[in-house]
């Protein structure tokens, strides 16, 4: 009996530790700057960003429903990308949780102002933890996969009111490199990790890859798939050319759907550097360039990092010179819009 109650205790405990639902990610808050700029220079600066993203195609903003639920309504948030220039949200739903009434008053909001939506599911968001004692496995909450959480948003799509624009495909974003050793959310028994000692052909990382390649070939095949756009890392392709990967080049995925290359230059020369070969690859394949932006200024590498609203618009500006000398390029898609927002509105 004491051993039984040992346990009972140990499990409540790590009841309390786990939660309920599947971690947020690194979400930012939709802050506000504490000086704001006169409305005046907030409107001229939002036409200038329209000036200069009016030559993409495909004029994407990524947003996270956590970061303004209960501080901003869904008209404010669709009037402020609407106010922007863009013309298709990517929504990032990091748990199957945000699939609620309040997701679906936003997408009745952008859909009334004509923006498609996707969804966005991040492969190292949707995992299944395995634990090995029987009493706990039967207690813990199990993390939905990949391919539930893809399920979850077709059914969501399917029983959403008649007067609720449909969602218009979905986004899976790879995540392989992700599942390092020291990640703690990998799933235990996986044989592979991820490191930069581990590329080769049936090496780890190669390993991996495969996996999640057949993960998203498994998920585009799902009766009632909605268009698939697939992100890439933007190394992937570089290495599958340099013989380090066996799958990975920019046509395996577009097998899959649409691609979006996640370019991961800190500064702006770096955006072009960083998918220059992707871009030459893809001939006349369309694909999309998503650009991150880094929630500090400090940060020196794999985010857009910016000084100001200036800034920011000039890196915008070359990357998309140069973007556009190549017939691959469909589009951009900037995230997240609450960082976008605190530099329109800081004096």
């Amino acid at each position: 009996m004491k051993n039984f109650m040992t346990l009972l205790i140990a499990v409540s405990a790590l009841l309390i530790v786990s939660g309920c639902s599947t971690p947020a990610g690194n979400v930012m808050p939709g802050a506000t700057p504490p000086n704001l700029a006169d409305n005046a220079v907030s409107a001229a600066r939002a036409a200038r960003f329209r000036e200069i993203t009016a030559g993409f195609s495909v004029r994407g903003i990524g947003i996270y429903p956590e970061a303004f639920e209960n501080r901003y309504s869904p008209a404010e948030v669709t009037a402020r990308i609407s106010g922007l220039g863009f013309n298709r949200v990517y929504c990032t739903i990091t748990t199957e949780k945000a699939l609620n009434e309040n997701f679906a008053a936003l997408l009745r909001e952008l859909g009334n102002a004509g923006l498609p939506v996707e969804v966005v599911l991040r492969q190292q968001d949707f995992y299944r933890r395995n634990q090995t004692n029987q009493l706990i496995r039967n207690l813990v909450w199990q993390y939905p996969t990949l391919k539930d959480a893809a399920l979850a948003v077709l059914k969501f799509n399917a029983e959403l009111p008649e007067d609720v624009r449909k969602i218009s495909g979905i986004t899976l974003v790879s995540g392989a490199h992700t599942f390092t050793n020291a990640n703690v959310e990998r799933t235990r028994g996986q044989l592979y990790a991820w490191a930069e000692d581990r590329y080769g052909i049936g090496q780890d990382n190669d390993m991996l890859m495969k996996q999640m390649f057949a993960l998203f070939k498994e998920i585009a095949a799902l009766p009632g798939m909605l268009p698939l756009t697939i992100g890439v890392q933007d190394f992937y392709h570089e290495n599958a050319v340099a013989g380090k990967l066996s799958c990975g080049y920019i046509k395996d995925f577009a097998k899959l759907g649409k691609v979006m290359v996640i370019n991961r230059g800190n500064v702006a020369t770096r955006l072009v550097k960083r998918v220059e070969d992707e871009l030459k690859y893809a001939g006349h394949e369309k694909i999309l360039i998503t650009i991150p932006l880094a929630e500090h200024t400090s940060f020196d590498q794999g985010k857009l990092r910016r000084r100001d609203w200036n800034d920011f618009c000039r890196a915008i500006e070359y990357a998309g010179t140069h973007f556009n000398k190549y017939p691959a390029c469909g589009g951009i898609v900037v995230s997240p819009l609450a960082v976008i927002e605190f530099l329109r509105q800081e004096r």
